[in-house]
């Protein structure tokens, strides 16, 4: 089928059958077969279709990008949506192609999603690249920014800083525990545990998930804190001992107790299985993956 014949299917299935719901893979796929082929009605009909909702529902986002890739078919904000978007069912490399190309112009979501892809593999280039993420100041991608800063040992005072300045109405849960994380381990800022424990017992920070209560037990268990009863602390560290990322402090600490029979009956199975899993987990926690886990 040519391009041209292609544009009147399309536009037939899309405009005039009556029948596009019921149509929408498929006239997704020719929009995006239409878009690689540089035809700008296809981003025209892209950002038609978030706005009216008549192939799926309605995305103004979506829309006000691809009604500047018609404008422009390199248009940055537009391609990382295209990259974005998950009606495109095309092999990972097309999706990378496009990030790359919005990246290089410099859009900043870009910028940050790439960063994430080449952290394991070219670290130097990922640093850059979290930040130009940053340039537009949106906090989120100031947070991994920061914990890239940390988990690649570089400039640990701007990943305090970077973190610090990330904290708004919209990220403060998770900016307090990365905060309380670093002053915890002297990231970047003085080693201050009792600021750390204070962040992590904040009603706020509690709400982030169960890696603060696992990390303020850690304290309470081993005296440094009085902020719950060592019963209390303990019932934490269980539940935090379930989550998918977990600092390998946390499985130690519960395979100790365990093994010694403190605050709970002595489970030399329990023991055993805690110890490996610290032993797994401590060969991660340098990966930015796995410390945005525990993070985040």
């Amino acid at each position: 089928m040519t391009t041209e014949e292609k544009i009147e299917y399309v536009d037939f299935l899309f405009h005039h059958s009556g029948k596009a719901w019921e149509n929408r893979g498929l006239i997704f796929d020719y929009l995006f077969d239409l878009l690689e082929e540089e035809v700008p009605i296809a981003a025209t009909w892209l950002a038609e279709a978030y706005e009216t909702e008549k192939l799926t529902e309605y995305d103004f986002e979506c829309s006000y990008a691809y009604t500047k890739l018609a404008k422009n078919l390199n248009d940055p904000e537009g391609l990382y949506f295209w990259s974005k978007d998950n009606h495109y069912y095309r092999d990972e490399k097309f999706r990378l192609n496009l990030l790359k190309r919005s990246a290089e112009q410099g859009y900043p979501d870009a910028c940050h999603d790439l960063a994430e892809k080449l952290i394991d593999t070219e670290p130097d280039k990922a640093i850059e690249l979290f930040k130009k993420g940053t340039a537009d100041n949106n906090k989120w991608n100031l947070i991994d920014y920061g914990i890239a800063l940390y988990s690649l040992n570089r400039d640990l005072e701007e990943a305090f800083r970077v973190v610090k300045q990330s904290y708004d109405k919209d990220t403060y849960k998770v900016a307090v525990l990365c905060l309380a994380y670093f002053y915890d381990n002297g990231v970047g800022v003085k080693k201050d545990i009792d600021k750390a424990c204070e962040l992590y017992f904040s009603d706020h920070h509690l709400w982030t998930g169960e890696d603060a209560r696992g990390f303020l037990a850690l304290h309470i268990l081993n005296g440094k804190c009085n902020l719950k009863s060592k019963e209390e602390a303990f019932e934490d560290l269980k539940i935090a001992g379930d989550n998918i990322y977990v600092h390998p402090n946390i499985y130690a600490l519960l395979s100790i107790c365990y093994q010694k029979g403190l605050y709970a009956e002595v489970d030399l199975k329990k023991a055993d299985e805690y110890k490996k899993k610290a032993h797994e987990s401590l060969k991660k926690i340098h990966k930015y993956s796995f410390l945005k886990g525990i993070l985040l």
